[in-house]
């Protein structure tokens, strides 16, 4: 097979962030490719249903992998559509979520079949004879957050977008193109997914390691008996059986119940339910903090290390170790426990990461219906614990593993990370004329 190589002749495109384009593309402006269709407001009322002639797309029916859609989680009726006065949008049309957060992402769908669009959400109709999906891959190098209005709720302005140029050769180079972008895509996509498919397992097994070691030791031949708890099962007969309480100095302290209005950009940092990821990291993205005077320096809402915070709503059972010297408070959503010297805080932290704590949360959930867990409910949690200098053999091996563990997650992250820069570079260079694709369609379809 040749070797991709450039096109034999460039000539200026006249956009500055795509340089020269092949001699014979065209440069047109994307109200003459499309046609703009804004969605409509759903009203609540006739949401939820699963069947009906059209599927109603909202934002989350696009925020996935892939490059079609065709079915949505609500559906209506012609009967609704005639009645609401909605336009349809035409197989083949590009949507995209045009405001908010959801703009950023940048998810882009060709959609199927004849469908409808909420008001978060617009259609761009081929007008013209041109390739749909190579239309889809030249908008996907567009961010369409360059085209946002000013302000707090970023929102695409059809005016300056429509009058934008995009970069068009002729119907069967186009066609070459997507061909050829859909075979190395697909490749490509193949591979993250096997990766995504490692961390998964990857993740399977330190979840499954640590609950194995909390719960049965290190010693395989050691004498078990019922714990008497069904998600926890046989533990090692010199285990004892306890409650979160007995094991605290300071038993479910509140967090600090502070407005966002009260956020700084310094004195101490405030840490909510969103800052702590799965894995019971702290995200440095997004930091806020809050007014030294606000919090006193001995207050037991100052975080010492060894304190553990439990998310007692939103992401209900997420748990965050304090294992820092930085002065830190926590918001109202979180609450917090100090344990005693009979002890060791790293080995109730990793009690919190693995099955049986996951066990007794949704014991918990099913039996009373809420959608909370309290810091009473959080003191009275069932636990099993060994000695105090067994609680640190096993925590120290669970930090040597998980380690291992993580530095290959993220290792395979980071490997994810730069195949996916790789995709979107190859389709920028492809639809921007950067690569001449045309004898490798060829040589691809004699083999085939």
């Amino acid at each position: 097979m040749s070797q991709l190589k450039a096109y034999p002749e460039y000539k200026d495109s006249g956009v500055e962030w795509i340089g020269e384009i092949p001699k014979n593309w065209n440069t047109i402006k994307y109200k003459y490719i499309f046609t703009f269709v804004n969605g409509h407001g759903f009203p609540h009322e006739l949401q939820g249903k699963r069947t009906g002639e059209k599927p109603f797309l909202k934002v989350s029916d696009i925020s996935f992998n892939g490059t079609y859609v065709k079915k949505s989680l609500n559906y209506v009726s012609n009967q609704t559509i005639d009645a609401q006065g909605w336009n349809e949008i035409k197989p083949y049309s590009i949507i995209t979520a045009k405001i908010g957060e959801a703009l950023r992402i940048n998810h882009r769908k060709i959609n199927l079949v004849p469908c409808l669009i909420d008001n978060n959400m617009m259609a761009l109709t081929p007008i013209d004879n041109n390739d749909k999906e190579f239309l889809y891959y030249a908008l996907k190098i567009v961010d369409l957050d360059w085209y946002s209005n000013p302000g707090a709720v970023p929102s695409v302005n059809n005016r300056h977008f429509r009058e934008d140029f995009l970069m068009l050769p002729q119907y069967q180079e186009q066609k070459n193109i997507s061909k050829y972008l859909n075979r190395k895509t697909t490749e490509i996509d193949s591979l993250i997914s096997d990766k995504e498919r490692l961390i998964e397992l990857l993740e399977e097994k330190r979840q499954a390691m640590i609950t194995e070691t909390v719960t049965k030791g290190l010693d395989p031949d050691v004498k078990m008996k019922d714990s008497g708890i069904k998600w926890i099962g046989d533990i090692p007969e010199h285990w004892n059986k306890t409650k979160l309480k007995y094991l605290s100095k300071e038993t479910a302290v509140y967090g600090l119940n502070e407005s966002a209005e009260s956020y700084s950009d310094y004195g101490i940092r405030l840490l909510r339910t969103t800052d702590i990821d799965e894995n019971g990291f702290l995200k440095e993205d997004n930091s806020v903090y809050i007014n030294i005077k606000e919090v006193k320096y001995n207050s037991n809402q100052i975080l010492k290390n060894g304190d553990i915070l439990f998310s007692r709503s939103g992401t209900i059972g997420r748990t965050y170790i304090h294992q820092t010297y930085e002065k830190m408070t926590f918001a109202s959503y979180l609450v917090k426990f100090s344990f005693n010297k009979t002890c060791y805080p790293l080995f109730i932290y990793y009690f919190t990461q693995g099955h049986s704590f996951i066990g007794w949360l949704n014991s918990v959930l099913v039996s009373s219906t809420i959608s909370n867990v309290n810091g009473n409910r959080y003191a009275n949690m069932p636990i099993v614990i060994p000695s105090y200098n067994e609680q640190v053999y096993i925590s120290n091996y669970l930090t040597k593993e998980i380690n291992k563990i993580n530095i290959l997650i993220k290792d395979i992250k980071l490997q994810i990370s730069k195949i996916k820069e790789y995709r979107e570079s190859l389709i920028y260079e492809a639809v921007t004329g950067k690569i001449d694709v045309r004898d490798y369609v060829t040589e691809q379809e004699e083999v085939y």
